[in-house]
């Protein structure tokens, strides 16, 4: 296999690097530092970009544009077929692909801070070698499956009680705990729990929308693995999707029977409610 290199750090992050290459370089990140901060540092941009504007995203083509991307009407009897109108000669679109070429230089630069001007230094040499997902996603997963299908107790403290329960499992788990809103999207605080975890108290907030689907957000400290924001990473089995990502000292694991999609619009919203 070749060695590995930055489009390979750019597939990796952006979810589309073949499943052996990702292996690979999730073996790399584990014995260099420096590999793996250049990876959450363009993790986090990412992150950041895909929310910026997400409004104006969303909106529909403007009618302008569209008629400026069509091409003439059929040239009648006699005349010579007319090329396109270049983009140059239209002042809407023009302006359009301005803003456009803007956007492309912002995400140029927030990938070359990444990767020049960022924490990675030089990566040097990698070894390869097998890697897993650390063992609170597992205990997430299993929190979710036990839980999530309880009807009469599927919290110990109700999310009408929002600031008792932050304030208590932030005591347990020896960090500020935050329960994030995701009203916006739909889903509503049912409340949380105190569970045991591989290194001592962990937490779980459960969600629920009208349609009664529930996704669940398991903490764990991570005090031994601190240091920056991983990337987003994703694991799905039984029809059960999680993403999991570690915040300074945080583990966390968002998980739900959502389409992926839909789980990563959840995920990145519980990432900013942390103040990731």
């Amino acid at each position: 296999m070749s060695p590995l290199d930055d489009d390979d750090l750019h597939r990796y992050v952006d979810g589309r690097l073949g499943a052996e290459r990702a292996r690979a370089l999730e073996a790399a990140m584990a014995t260099d530092e420096a590999l793996r901060q250049t990876v959450q540092a363009w993790s986090a941009q990412r992150i950041e970009l895909a929310a910026l504007e997400r409004s104006v995203l969303d909106e529909p083509i403007p009618a302008a544009i569209l008629v400026a991307l069509r091409d003439d009407p059929p040239a009648t009897s006699g005349e010579p077929a007319r090329r396109p109108h270049p983009p140059t000669a239209r002042p809407g679109l023009r302006t359009w692909l301005a803003a456009a070429s803007i956007a492309v230089v912002s995400c140029a630069i927030g990938f070359v801070g990444g990767r020049w001007g960022g924490p990675a230094g030089d990566r040097g040499g990698a070894t390869m070698a097998a890697a897993a997902a650390p063992r609170f996603v597992a205990e997430g997963r299993v929190a979710h499956v036990v839980f999530a299908p309880e009807v009469r107790h599927p919290v110990e403290v109700d999310g009408s009680d929002r600031a008792h329960l932050v304030g208590w499992l932030s005591k347990r788990l020896g960090t500020n705990v935050v329960a994030p809103s995701l009203s916006e999207h739909g889903f509503e605080l049912v409340g949380g729990r105190l569970l045991p975890g591989d290194r001592g108290a962990s937490a779980q907030f459960m969600y629920q929308d009208a349609s009664g689907a529930r996704v669940t957000l398991y903490l764990s400290r991570r005090p031994a693995e601190a240091g920056g924001t991983s990337a987003f990473r994703f694991e799905q089995s039984d029809g059960l999707q999680s993403f999991y990502w570690i915040d300074r000292d945080v583990g966390y694991v968002l998980s739900g029977d959502l389409p992926r999609a839909r789980l990563s619009e959840l995920a990145t919203a519980v990432y900013r409610g942390i103040g990731g």
